[in-house]
């Protein structure tokens, strides 16, 4: 496991990376998604990036993967923390970020030994909901976290060579 996730190209939800593969004789980087199906693997020609903005944009589809949030962090998350939080759909689930509402508290409840039952007021930063609030436990939120994605040899080495290639021309 690499320790990212990415935004999808796809519907723009966020997915944790199980493995980027670097080919440099093709100037690909294929991106292989924890629990989903190689059918769901997002392939990105270095080729097809012709300006530093575009190298720019598909580098913050990457983060740091983000950390479901435990029992006892629920005292750490408060208005205005960055989230990525699960909207449950019809038919399927996805992550998408969020901020926890600045305007009202996180909804304290008493814990029992070491259960959290407290709730959350995200407002949908991004995502089909994008504006709108949803309440929610905590088994649905994950704490962002801080951080470059160049950690990962694969990214760094594809985004180094691509902007080698960017200034040459």
């Amino acid at each position: 496991m690499t320790g990212l996730d990415f935004c999808s190209v796809v519907d723009n939800a966020w997915y944790t990376v199980q493995e980027l593969v670097l080919d440099k004789v093709k100037h690909t980087l294929t991106i292989r998604f924890t629990d989903l199906a190689s059918e769901e693997e997002e392939v990105f020609n270095g080729e097809k990036i012709k300006t530093a903005e575009e190298l720019d944009g598909f580098l913050k589809r990457f983060r740091p993967a983000c950390v479901q949030l435990q029992d006892d962090d629920c005292g750490r998350m408060g208005p205005g923390s960055q989230v990525c939080a699960l909207l449950k759909g019809k038919q399927d689930e996805k992550f998408y970020n969020g901020l926890i509402y600045i305007g009202l508290k996180v909804d304290r409840k008493p814990h029992k030994q070491d259960d959290c039952f407290c709730k959350f007021k995200v407002l949908w930063t991004d995502g089909p909901k994008v504006g709108s609030f949803e309440t929610m436990g905590m088994e649905r939120v994950c704490r962002r976290k801080k951080g470059s994605p160049l950690f990962d040899p694969a990214l760094r080495s594809f985004v180094r060579c691509h902007k080698r290639i960017l200034i040459r021309k």
